[in-house]
């Protein structure tokens, strides 16, 4: 079973590591202020796209178009990937040390 049987096939479930990247994502869209998160199956249909900066410009033009009112489609796009980048380094190294994440929409750190 290669990775794409399981990212598309399963209904219930990513595997871990692209369940990684969708939290680092939503844990993105909260810091930046927006109210919206991607569910699996939307994540899932997402990645069916190569690029994760042309993912998150399909989803806006498709779902926030208000937002391209206010933002270049790339420049938005840089700054979602940007921050979620960061997240995703912060979820990984919180799990290399067994430690649980806390994600608020102030702050971005491993829990006590």
């Amino acid at each position: 079973m290669n990775i794409e049987t399981l990212r598309f096939d399963s209904a219930s479930a990513l595997p871990d590591a692209d369940d990684t990247h969708r939290c680092a994502y939503n844990g993105a869209f909260w810091d930046m202020g927006f109210k919206w998160q991607w569910d699996i199956d939307t994540y899932r249909e997402l990645c069916r796209m190569p690029e994760e900066k042309a993912r998150i410009r399909a989803y806006v033009e498709r779902h926030q178009p208000h937002l391209l009112k206010a933002y270049d489609p790339d420049f938005l796009a840089d700054l979602i990937h940007d921050n979620k980048v960061r997240r995703h380094g912060a979820i990984v190294a919180a799990k290399a040390a067994g430690k649980p994440l806390n994600l608020s929409c102030n702050a971005l750190k491993a829990a006590e």
